[in-house]
């Protein structure tokens, strides 16, 4: 194996054990990841930012920017009693009235 390779597999092992083990927020964990990638010449920072400018990069962090929002309002909360309490205890209602 190469060295960018020990590197990559090294920083991949860290990332994951960062993430598993939920020591840092993942939002942190992966711009380390990134950062590190580049700071080791494993990357060019050029191609390390050039995910930023794709469209379903973009989707992705709305997705999570609304979801955050969604459970700090309470919206979130909100929603699971409504749902809790149309189905009860009864998981085939809950996934039903989810699906709706």
């Amino acid at each position: 194996m190469t060295t960018p390779q020990i590197l990559c597999l090294a920083i991949l092992a860290v990332t994951l054990l960062l993430l598993v083990t939920e020591w840092l927020r993942s939002d942190i964990v992966a711009m380390l990841a990134l950062v590190a990638l580049v700071a080791t010449g494993v990357l060019k920072p050029d191609a390390a930012l050039k995910g930023f400018g794709s469209e379903p990069v973009i989707a992705v962090i709305g997705a999570f920017v609304l979801s955050a929002a969604v459970v700090n309002t309470g919206l979130a909360e909100q929603f699971g009693r409504g749902v809790s309490r149309i189905a009860g205890t009864r998981v085939v209602w809950a996934l039903f009235v989810l699906m709706l």
